[in-house]
C-alpha cells in the first residue's frame, strides 16, 4: 500500500508518546465507549438470535488446557491490538490525513467495521473505530488505540474464558460482568471531564497546514476509486454476504 501510494511510512505512523495522566485518562475514556459497544452488540446479537441469526467465533473453549487459552488471548487479544492498529490507525488513517482528520477519521473507521465481515459486528466495530481514530488524531499517536483495544479484546477473551470453562457460577459471572462494566463506564465518565479540563478544544478536531484542498466528493472519489480500495471493499462485501448466508 504505501510502495503504490508512494508514501513512506514515517509520514504516517505516529507512535509518539503521550503523557501517563492524558494516556490513562485516553484510554479509559476509549473503554468506556468500548463498554457500551459491547454491550449494545450483545443485546443486538441476542435479538438478531430470535430470528434465527447468530454470529459466533465457533470455537469451544469447555474443554481448552492453559496453554489453549494462552494462545487464545495472544489470537484474540494481543494480535489485532497491534496489528489492526498498525493496519487502520496507523497506515490507512494515517495516509489519509493529509485529506483532513475528519476524512481520515471516517473512512479508516468504515474501513474497520467493514473488515469485521458480518452484521452484527459491523455497526459497533464502526462506532469502536471512530472513537479509537479520534482519539490518536488527538493525541497525534496510535499507541492509546493500541492499549483499548487490547484491554477491550483482552475483557471479552476473558469474560469468554470463565463462562465456557464454568470457572464461576452463572451468578459470579454476571457480578463480575456488570461490576467491570459499571466501572468502566464510571471511570470513563470521569476521564472525559478530566479530558475536557485539561483540553478545551477536545471535542473540536483540526486540520493541519498542509491538507490536500479537495471537496468532499472529491476526497472520495480519490481514495474508493483506486485500485485497491475497490479490490478490498470488493472482498469486504463479498466476506460479509457469504457469512451472513451461513449465519
Amino acid at each position: 500500500y504505501l510502495k503504490l501510494s508512494k508514501t513512506h511510512i514515517s509520514d504516517c505512523l505516529s507512535v509518539k508518546s503521550v503523557k501517563p495522566a492524558m494516556l490513562i485518562a485516553l484510554v479509559l475514556m476509549g473503554m468506556g465507549v468500548s463498554m457500551v459497544s459491547n454491550v449494545a452488540a450483545d443485546l443486538v446479537s441476542s435479538n438478531f438470535s430470535l430470528i434465527g441469526i447468530e454470529y459466533s467465533l465457533n470455537m469451544d473453549m469447555s474443554s481448552r488446557s492453559v496453554f489453549e487459552n494462552i494462545l487464545y488471548v495472544v489470537a484474540i487479544a494481543v494480535t489485532p491490538a497491534f496489528a489492526e492498529e498498525f493496519a487502520f490507525r496507523g497506515i490507512l488513517m494515517g495516509s489519509l490525513r493529509k485529506y483532513g482528520n475528519s476524512f481520515a477519521i471516517i473512512v479508516s473507521a468504515v474501513m474497520f467495521g467493514a473488515m469485521h465481515g458480518n452484521i452484527i459486528q459491523i455497526p459497533f466495530a464502526f462506532i469502536l473505530g471512530l472513537i479509537f481514530a479520534y482519539i490518536d488524531c488527538k493525541a497525534n499517536s496510535i499507541i492509546p488505540s493500541i492499549i483499548i483495544h487490547f484491554i477491550n479484546n483482552f475483557y471479552s477473551v476473558i469474560m469468554d474464558i470463565l463462562q465456557s470453562q464454568n470457572i464461576v457460577t452463572t451468578r459470579s459471572f454476571y457480578k463480575i460482568y456488570y461490576s467491570i462494566f459499571t466501572a468502566m463506564l464510571v471511570f470513563g465518565v470521569l476521564a472525559f471531564l478530566y479530558i475536557m479540563k485539561k483540553d478545551k478544544n477536545f471535542l473540536s478536531i483540526s486540520d493541519t497546514s498542509n491538507v490536500v484542498s479537495l471537496s468532499l466528493k472529491e476526497k472520495i472519489k480519490c481514495f474508493f476509486t483506486s485500485a485497491g480500495t475497490a479490490t478490498i471493499v470488493v472482498i469486504l462485501i463479498l466476506e460479509t454476504i457469504i457469512a451472513s448466508v451461513a449465519l
